[in-house]
C-alpha cells in the first residue's frame, strides 16, 4: 500500500532535501529497506533512482550502518525477504 501510494517517492524526496540530517537518512534508509523487501518494492526503488540516493547518505555518512545496508539491499546483495 505505500509504494502504491507513492511513499518510496516522498521518502526519498525528503532525503534528497535534507542530504545533512544524520537522523533523516537513517530513519529514510530504513524505510526504503523495508519497502525493498520484494521484487516490486526493489523495481521501484531501480526506476525512482533510490540507489544514488542512498549511496549519497552512505558517503556523507560512512558509520551509518542503516544508509549501507539499505545500499546493499537495493544492489541485491542482502536478501530481505
Amino acid at each position: 500500500a505505500v509504494l502504491a501510494r507513492g511513499g518510496a517517492s516522498s521518502i526519498l524526496e525528503g532525503l534528497r532535501a535534507h542530504p545533512a540530517d544524520r537522523k533523516l537518512q537513517e530513519e529514510g534508509c530504513d524505510a526504503l529497506m523495508n519497502l525493498a523487501c520484494g521484487e516490486a518494492g526493489k523495481r521501484e526503488m531501480a526506476s525512482l533512482g533510490a540507489a544514488a540516493v542512498v549511496e549519497a547518505a552512505v558517503a556523507a555518512f560512512p558509520s551509518c550502518t542503516s544508509a549501507s545496508e539499505c545500499l546493499a539491499a537495493l544492489q541485491g546483495s542482502v536478501d530481505l525477504a
